[in-house]
Order: structure tokens, then sequence, then C-alpha cells
């Protein structure tokens, strides 16, 4: 990237001449940094009118990526961040806010996003082919936040940190906070409290303190982890697991930007 230092009309002419669209850029937007990326793969968009009234403050690129096939719906009244990721089959519902350096990801299986929700700065939401991510309506998904393949119910608090995993639902109303777990294949009962760094696991869930390591196991092995979330039994070498893991990510190499408002 680069900046202009302010000069005089000449300098200023031959800066906006200079710019990404080729002189497309007003007066009123100079005072900006500009993206030297190619568009057609960053797909950064310019978000200009015709004075510094109508300027957005930032030029700035968006991710919003067809995987597989399959493209984000954003609606108009849903803001993402510059700087957010939303990667193909991910719908988002009315006034939905995807906060900078969030990831919306359906590597082969949906996310679908409410009403109302706000996805919090690094938050990750991924759905899978078996497990779907689904959040309901007027859910806050906190900063750093996971959720992989689970659905969260409606009114729901996602606090700093929490994890929620494959097949794991959460009902409404419930609260999971700071450094929280729901284990996969785990069920929270509507209006739950999981305490700050314990895991609930289970169906219907059980809570644990993470001192409860041994009582934990017991729940826990049975939910099996390695099958659901890489579909294999557990004395699968990591070797074997990380070839897949590899190819199945792979997918992303033929991911493509485009512009959900398009046409």
């Amino acid at each position: 990237m680069r900046t202009r230092k302010v000069g005089n009309e000449e300098e200023e002419n031959r800066w906006r001449a200079a710019g990404p669209l080729g002189g497309q850029a007003e007066a009123g937007c100079l005072n900006r940094l500009w993206p030297m990326a190619d568009p057609a793969v960053m797909n950064w968009r310019l978000l200009c009118g015709t004075g510094p009234a109508q300027c957005d403050p930032v030029c700035s690129f968006r991710m919003i990526l067809e995987h597989r096939g399959r493209q984000p719906v954003v609606p108009e009244s849903a803001y993402v961040a510059p700087t957010a990721v939303v990667c193909g089959a991910v719908v988002l519902g009315e006034r939905a806010r995807i906060l900078h350096g969030a990831v919306l990801t359906a590597e082969d299986g949906d996310v679908r996003i409410g009403a109302d929700v706000v996805v919090m700065e690094n938050a990750l939401v991924r759905g899978r082919s078996r497990h779907p991510a689904i959040v309901g309506d007027a859910v806050l998904i906190g900063p750093h936040a996971h959720v992989n393949g689970a659905v969260i119910g409606d009114e729901c608090f996602v606090a700093t940190g929490a994890s929620v995993f494959p097949g794991a639902v959460v009902g409404p109303g419930s609260e999971l906070r700071i450094n929280s777990v729901v284990h996969v294949n785990s069920r929270l009962e509507p209006e739950s409290v999981v305490p700050i760094g314990w895991i609930a696991a289970g169906d219907p869930a059980q809570l644990f303190s993470p001192d409860r390591h041994d009582e934990l196991w017991e729940v826990q092995q049975a939910l099996d982890f390695p099958g659901t979330v890489y579909g294999v039994d557990r004395a699968t070498p990591m070797r074997t697991i990380m070839q897949r893991q590899v190819e199945f990510f792979g997918a992303h190499r033929d991911d493509r930007p485009v512009d959900p408002h398009a046409g």
C-alpha cells in the first residue's frame, strides 16, 4: 500500500489519475490509503461518491467468496467489515453485523445467521456437511469465539473465547461465558449458563469444571470427537488425519471473490 502527501492541485490531480481505478476516484477521497492489489484478486470495492460528504472513510476490500460453487447471501441491511471473510454457502439475516477479522466459512455445509446477530472481532463460524452452523435471531457471538457445526438458539450470549463443537445444540436464551466449551454432540437446555472456563458435555449436557477431567472423560469419550469432526476412529494416526484435512481444505484454492449485491 502507499499513502499520499497533501500537496498542490497539480500533485493531487496526478494522484487521482494514478489511482487503482484509473482516475475514477473523486477529490474528496484523496486522504485515504489506496490498496495496490489487483482488484480482481483481492475484491476490494471503492466506495466513493462525488465529494467528502458522500465518501466512505476508507477504500477497502471485503472478502466475500464463492466456495465449492456457492456464494454468500448478504442482505442490504447487513454489514460486513472490510477485514471480515464470508465464504461459500453463508446466508446472513437482516441487520446482521460481521465485525473485523470475523470468519464465516461454509466448508461443505451451510452457515445460516439470523436477524439482529452480531459476530464480533476474530470469531469463527464454520459450517460442515453433516453439521451446518445455524445461529438464531438476536445472538451475540463474542470476540475469538468458535462456533463449528453447531446450532445456537435465539437470544443466546456466546462470550469471548467460547467454543461450540460439531453436533452441539445450545438452547434459546443460554449464556456461554468466557472460554467455556460445549462439546461435540452435546445439548444444552434452554436458558442454561455455562460458567467461565467450564465444559458442557452430554445429551442432556452436564457441566464440568476444568479440574474434573476424569469425570468429564467418562462422558466425553462416548461423544466421539474424532468420528464427529474428522470422520475417523480414535486410533487413526495424526498423519492420516492431516492428509485428509489438507485435501479437504485444498478446495479453497478454487475460491473466487464475488459481489453479493451485483445484478
